[in-house]
């Protein structure tokens, strides 16, 4: 057939459109991930450190940097040894490079969520083949449990990164151990990621792995298991790695090793001494809401768990990775003591599950993930309505006025995502469809970080506090916290301060060094000769001790702690 002037039509070989729709889809898929990468890390500093814990693991490293003491963590001057001190170590490396400031202090828990999408991305395309990283890297980035904790200072996302670096090594050791020198390779990178989460969060890094072993090889009849997993090397690698930081500190801090594993770990773990009990089902909403887009894929993926296994008595890593998220799920479950942050690490083995089972990838699947988006985004407009109208106290009004426009904008992008979802899913584009969703998630989330919570900070941060006392001519000779200590004001003034009738978490260094144990009766003399002297409190304790006749003058107050000065 020949063309209007005669000549044959031009035609293009389909093997080139093919080549060339695969290279315009991996520079979208790339153009995608660097601005999620630029908005992640950009959001570290959008908002002011928070109370207590961000305030505490932003503080430990800038006492390190300041005395120069790496090896004895301190909190206020007091020794603290609640945790091992790797993520200490890296935040204050930070701070020497990047210098002092609430981006610097984010670095290491935002660094290591980031790493640790790009690692289940990397163990899915390994493990289940091409096509499934940048699902299971979608899935992660999106969950709203991960999201959140990745933008939070807390040791909980390198714990995390840790252990999921070690199993996914694991299950690639496992997966060739009749190479025996791949997978002694495999082996030890899992051994070495086991002793960062050891020095990390713990003993809870070898006690997770074990019970999992244990209770994968029993399901699976696969006791090859325990002898490719090279025990006796890979514990020596962790004692050479992790023991010389807990020889050392049993020498110079005395009672460390009664204090550390006992007390801080033993006890927490079997009694209510940490008073943070809560009921056995405690995690399982946490998990539903922190997974929310995903549920329909994480049923369809335990639904046709066995389709994919493999003979008993043979490795099987998808029997592994279920058997890893139950026994954290149940670990965690059993203790007296529960924190919200403690099931992160089952979110990336739920993504490496979704993207490892061909059953969940479904235009089901991603219809009811829309809809759920759709139904949080009803559900959060509703909400905001109904808190807006049964606020009562103060804090809860300013709260209300605070964090509604962001929530506003959170509600929104889980629409858009929703809808553009259910769109695409009109011309059966499934993966169009769940990167949509991923997207409405991934945007909300950024919406709440960085525009509800930064609008919320004033309220849980002695930022605006320490900008006031920064101001002050001369500088405060003392700083005082009363009736409790505000963690997020030492970083900020680059000071330590004098805490007052409160010992809580600073029991055990104030056991060691008594005199930064202050009493009411010694704050109220120091307080009357002390003119230049400043201090923070509960707004019940600035009226207690109004009536004692006290003399204090305000210098800030909000709906819950008040800043006054001597004069």
């Amino acid at each position: 057939m020949l063309s209007a002037d005669g000549n044959p039509p031009l035609t293009m070989p389909t093997h080139g459109l093919a080549a060339r729709s695969r290279t315009q889809t991996t520079g979208l898929v790339w153009a995608i991930g660097i601005l999620a990468c630029l908005i992640w890390f950009a959001l570290l500093g959008a908002r002011p450190l928070f109370r207590p814990d961000e305030g505490r693991y932003a503080e430990i490293p800038r006492e390190m940097v300041a005395s120069g003491d790496w090896l004895v963590p301190r909190l206020d001057g007091v020794v603290y040894v609640e945790k091992p001190p790797l993520q200490y170590w890296l935040t204050a490396t930070s701070y020497r490079v990047l210098g002092e400031h609430i981006w610097s202090a984010r670095l290491v828990p935002g660094l290591a969520a980031a790493l640790g999408i790009l690692l289940v991305g990397w163990g899915a395309r390994r493990l289940w083949g091409p096509g499934r990283g940048i699902m299971a890297s979608a899935i992660c980035a999106s969950a709203p449990l991960y999201f959140l904790l990745g933008q939070l200072l807390t040791l909980d996302m390198l714990f995390t990164l840790f252990l999921t670096a070690a199993l996914i090594t694991f299950c690639i050791g496992q997966s060739v151990r009749d190479d025996q020198r791949r997978s002694l390779r495999w082996m030890l990178a899992c051994w070495i990621a086991i002793a960062g989460a050891v020095l990390t969060k713990g003993i809870a890094a070898l006690a997770i792995p074990a019970v999992v072993i244990a209770a994968y090889s029993f399901w699976q009849k696969d006791t090859r298991v325990w002898r490719a997993s090279r025990i006796g090397l890979g514990l020596a690698v962790c004692a050479a790695i992790a023991a010389p930081w807990f020889l050392a500190m049993s020498r110079v801090v005395p009672d460390f090793a009664q204090f550390f594993f006992i007390h801080e770990h033993l006890m927490r773990y079997a009694t209510r001494s940490a008073d943070r009990f809560q009921p056995w089902w405690y995690f399982l909403p946490i998990l539903i809401v922190g997974m929310l887009p995903w549920v329909p894929q994480l049923a369809s993926a335990w639904r046709h768990r066995e389709l994919d296994s493999v003979p008993r008595g043979s490795f099987d890593a998808r029997r592994l990775l279920w058997v890893w998220a139950l026994v954290v799920l149940l670990f965690f479950s059993a203790s007296k003591s529960k924190l919200i942050p403690y099931v992160l690490p089952i979110v990336p083995v739920v993504a490496l599950l979704i993207a490892g089972s061909g059953a969940s990838a479904t235009g089901r699947n991603a219809k009811l993930s829309a809809y759920l988006s759709l139904a949080a985004a009803v559900l959060l407009a509703i909400g905001l309505v109904g808190f807006a109208f049964a606020a009562r106290q103060e804090k809860q009004q300013v709260l209300s006025d605070l964090m509604t426009p962001g929530l506003i904008a959170m509600s929104l992008a889980l629409l858009a995502g929703a809808i553009a979802a259910l769109w695409q899913l009109r011309k059966d584009r499934i993966e169009s469809a769940l990167a949509s969703v991923a997207g409405g998630w991934f945007g909300g989330c950024t919406f709440l970080i960085g525009w509800a919570a930064a609008a919320a900070g004033p309220l849980y941060s002695a930022a605006p506090m320490a900008a006031v006392l920064a101001a002050r001519l001369p500088a405060p000779s003392h700083i005082y916290s009363v009736s409790y200590y505000e963690q997020t004001l030492p970083f900020y003034l680059r000071r330590t301060i004098d805490v007052v009738d409160y010992r809580g978490e600073l029991e055990f260094g104030m056991r060691l060094d008594p005199a930064r144990a202050i009493s009411l009766e010694d704050f109220a003399a120091r307080w009357r000769t002390d003119l230049d002297a400043c201090a923070a409190m509960p707004r019940d304790d600035y009226n207690r001790l109004l009536t004692t006749g006290l003399p204090m003058t305000i210098l800030l107050q909000d709906p819950r702690y008040v800043l006054v000065a001597r004069r």
